[in-house]
């Protein structure tokens, strides 16, 4: 353009620093563009970047309430499955102290039961030996026996021999009750026979031709050979009476 103006070509100067200033813009804005992009391009990566942390930071919060969530949530069913077996054990205990309540009232029962049911074998028992012992009273030797004390005549041999026979059938189980403790001879076994149903001691010992102190002293050797300790002839009349 220059060269153009000095040979006075002002038109091709004027079309050459035209072009000049075209290439110029052309080259700054080229510039410019490129800085611009560059800077979009900048804030475009630090708008992901931010966009990126923000949803790192929205994740964490979610996860972080999550899991408060889920501790929440497995609180709430170890609390329920705990109450749960609270529950159950307590019903089991209180079902085994039912059942151990039954079991006592029904031990409870039946020892009453029992207890009734032995006082009323006791009672029969004694009813029992009370109507044997009325019944052996009642015999024709025991008559005989109350009419010796009367003066008339001695029980004889064929009386202890009925006597005999009848206590063994209407009270077996005394003399067995006394050959077990001690083995009795033919007198004393007479005098437990008249204890047995009453008779007083100078009676015995006139149906037994003895003397009352030797019905006596008879008596208190019979506890001893029968117990195996010292005792008197009352001592032993209780025991007779209790057989």
């Amino acid at each position: 353009a220059r060269t153009y103006h000095n040979l006075g070509d002002d038109v091709n100067a004027y079309k050459c620093y035209n072009m000049y200033l075209a290439i110029r813009d052309t080259i700054a804005d080229s510039w410019t563009n490129k800085k611009v992009a560059a800077a979009q391009r900048d804030l475009v990566l630090r708008q992901l970047e931010k966009n990126k942390a923000d949803q790192v930071i929205k994740r964490n919060k979610l996860m972080g309430f999550i899991t408060i969530l889920i501790i929440i949530v497995i609180g709430l069913c170890y609390h329920i499955h705990r109450n749960r077996i609270t529950r159950k054990h307590l019903e089991e205990i209180t079902q085994l102290q039912k059942r151990q309540q039954e079991l006592l009232t029904k031990e409870l029962a039946s020892r009453q039961e029992n207890e009734r049911l032995l006082q009323e074998k006791v009672r029969q028992t004694e009813l029992n030996k009370q109507h044997a012992l009325f019944c052996i009273k009642q015999t024709e030797p025991i008559q005989h026996y109350y009419q010796a004390l009367q003066g008339k005549g001695r029980p004889t041999d064929s009386d202890w021999q009925e006597l005999d026979e009848i206590f063994h059938k209407l009270l077996p189980h005394f003399r067995e009750v006394l050959m077990e403790k001690a083995d009795l001879n033919e007198t004393e076994w007479k005098i437990c026979q008249l204890q047995k149903l009453d008779f007083t001691t100078s009676e015995i010992g006139e149906l037994v031709n003895r003397a009352p102190n030797s019905i006596s002293s008879a008596s208190a050797r019979l506890f001893h050979k029968t117990h195996s300790n010292a005792g008197g002839a009352k001592e032993w009349m209780d025991y007779i009476h209790s057989i």
